[in-house]
């Protein structure tokens, strides 16, 4: 809600959704309510997520999942998702070094 309200240009909105069950519909329903463009989600709970050494990560879009990355530690998730990311504001949205 605060990102919205301070109507900011030129961002990436991304958000987290960490689910112990029906992930693709909570993420696609964040996605709606929190007028985000991406969310990343993962289930928790029963040995996933919190306090694994290794998990495995879904980003969605408006349209669905768009990737699965994992399972891997959260070190490299973390960086294969910013990967995917700069990929999508770079390539995907048309953002090119001089707008930055």
């Amino acid at each position: 809600e605060y990102v919205n309200s301070q109507n900011l240009q030129n961002v990436l909105r991304v958000g987290f959704a960490a689910e112990t069950q029906l992930l693709k519909e909570h993420a696609l329903g964040k996605i709606k309510k929190k007028n985000i463009q991406w969310i990343v989600g993962n289930y928790v709970g029963q040995g996933k997520g919190f306090g694994e050494a290794d998990s495995t990560i879904t980003i969605f879009n408006a349209l669905g999942p768009q990737k699965e990355i994992g399972p891997l530690p959260k070190e490299q998730l973390a960086s294969q998702l910013v990967d995917f990311l700069l990929a999508v504001w770079f390539i995907v949205e048309g953002k090119g070094k001089e707008d930055s």
